[in-house]
């Protein structure tokens, strides 16, 4: 259960860092094999998180069960951290879009269905920070893009046009679009 709190307050932190390091951590206790881990009960057949991370006993006696969704930290970090969607107003009317995958993860994808329409996000690393963002109707995103993973005084083009942005005050390790962008496709480029 408290792995839900330790990896969110790294992604948290990630937030004031303009490292990538509390961020690769946090992505690294995702990802991380071997004993006690998430890949350890699924490499042991597991359909649901184990009662704990002790690891996933086979026998008799054991003590513990295989259904337990306090275990399930990354069912929520995943998405509300890592890729950074979350809503900011009840309703999902204003969203956050503040991925902070770190330097190892290059590219990923997430749909989130919300009350208004699903959210979709796509993200690649590989030559510049690009996001493929699709905002539902009636709902506004406040987006920014992680420091680390950007150029010294990078530019933003947002849906082909130079977009002003701003660094909110005690998130210096965040750039962010200085207006929420409103329901449609939009395609974030900082290089």
């Amino acid at each position: 259960m408290a792995s839900n709190f330790f990896l969110e307050g790294l992604y948290t932190m990630a937030t004031a860092d303009m490292s990538t390091s509390a961020a690769d951590l946090a992505f690294e206790v995702l990802t991380r094999s071997g004993h006690r881990s998430w890949l350890e009960m699924l490499q042991h057949n597991a359909t649901m998180t184990t009662e704990h991370w002790f690891g996933t006993f086979t026998g008799e006696n054991q003590g513990h069960t295989w259904s337990h969704p306090w275990s399930a930290a990354p069912a929520r970090i995943i998405p509300q951290f890592l890729m950074g969607v979350r809503p900011l107003e009840r309703g999902w009317r204003r969203i956050a879009v503040h991925p902070q995958p770190g330097s190892t993860l290059t590219h990923a994808t997430l749909s989130v269905p919300t009350l208004r329409g699903e959210v979709k996000l796509a993200f690649s690393t590989s030559s510049s920070m690009t996001l493929q963002l699709t905002v539902p109707g009636n709902t506004y995103a406040n987006v920014c893009l992680p420091v680390g993973l950007l150029a010294e005084n990078p530019q933003v083009m947002l849906n082909g046009k130079l977009a002003t942005t701003t660094t909110p005050v005690g998130r210096a390790g965040q750039l962010c679009l200085a207006s929420d962008l409103v329901g449609g496709v939009h395609t974030i480029v900082a290089q």
